[in-house]
């Protein structure tokens, strides 16, 4: 979790909430270097020596974990992040080109999700469903639903290409590993390993095959 709090911080410092943000980071390093200090003691003490200036960290209380607390719909917001990043890794998207993002089902939407997806995934968001939803792609993670238009983010005749390549050739995998794998002789007579090899040739052109038709038909519901 405390990696996805570095990541949101990165917003939040520029704002009014950065002094606050900059406490809550304090306290948390103070309490990394003294779960971390009986493994590697010089490090830490000379980082505490750094960053507390008071005291030696090896005469410090250990620390104790704070009541649990934060918003239940995290667990929900970073598959939701997770969900956009892998669309715009799928698409081949420059880092910070940004892209509109619907968002329907998560409350705060424009006071707390918006300023988030901005600063993690480049996303202008717009709260609610749009009122169609063809020519979009649809991000979901638990009660929260993203749609994202493809028009003019992605280019559809050249990615429909695209795609179209790396089908054939993901077809071409599976069908030369089935091949193999369909002939009694080859199953008697290569060893046990190859077998398997062959099988997770056929596994991973299979669920490649999969992806690209499901990105096919995306691009193609307009």
């Amino acid at each position: 979790m405390f990696d996805w709090y570095l990541e949101l911080s990165k917003a939040a410092l520029d704002n009014e909430a950065a002094a606050e943000t900059r406490q809550t980071l304090g306290v948390v390093l103070r309490d990394l270097l003294k779960a971390f200090h009986p493994a590697i003691p010089y490090l830490t003490e000379e980082l505490w020596k750094e960053v507390v200036g008071d005291g030696l960290l090896a005469g410090s209380s250990w620390p104790e974990p704070p009541p649990v607390a934060g918003p239940a719909s995290m667990g929900v917001f970073q598959e939701l992040v997770s969900g956009i990043r892998r669309f715009r890794a799928s698409h081949q998207l420059p880092g910070r080109q940004q892209i509109a993002v619907h968002v329907a089902g998560g409350e705060d939407i424009e006071d707390w999700w918006a300023p988030q997806l901005d600063s993690l995934v480049a996303a202008t968001v717009h709260a609610g469903k749009p009122p169609s939803t063809e020519g979009f792609t649809r991000v979901v993670a638990g009660p929260v639903e993203a749609f994202i238009p493809l028009e003019g983010v992605v280019d559809l005749e050249a990615e429909t290409t695209r795609l179209q390549r790396a089908l054939a050739g993901a077809e071409e995998d599976f069908a030369l590993a089935d091949r193999k794998l369909s002939n009694p002789s080859f199953r008697d007579k290569a060893p046990a390993d190859i077998v398997a090899g062959e099988e997770q040739k056929r596994s991973d052109a299979e669920a490649r095959m999969e992806k690209l038709r499901a990105q096919l038909a995306e691009l193609g519901a307009r």
